[in-house]
């Protein structure tokens, strides 16, 4: 997952950092899941979540960048739970939009 990131993320000091605009993580996570059922306003929250740097003027509440870096991180550690636990075989995200994620 964070390769992939990586290719949005482009070269610069804050895609070292592990951080991306809102727009573009929010991008990559579409492209990312297609042909899944993921919500935009599940990416809101993750957005949010794991928001980071100045507050977005046109969206209060919100950041103009993400941590995609320490999302990828937990998303990973996530789905290997869900994976031991609950998951279904069909690789459903379903557990995104569960509290606590």
């Amino acid at each position: 997952m964070t390769d992939f990131f990586e290719s949005y993320a482009g070269k610069g000091r804050e895609a070292q950092l592990g951080i991306m605009p809102k727009n573009r993580f929010q991008a990559a996570m579409t492209d990312m899941f297609k042909g899944t059922a993921i919500q935009m306003r599940t990416l809101d929250l993750i957005a949010t979540t794991y928001g980071t740097g100045d507050p977005d003027p046109r969206e209060p509440g919100e950041f103009l960048k993400v941590k995609w870096k320490q999302f990828a991180i937990d998303f990973a550690s996530r789905a290997r739970c869900q994976c031991r636990t609950s998951i279904k075989p069909s690789g459903s995200l379903e557990f995104l939009s569960r509290p606590n994620f």
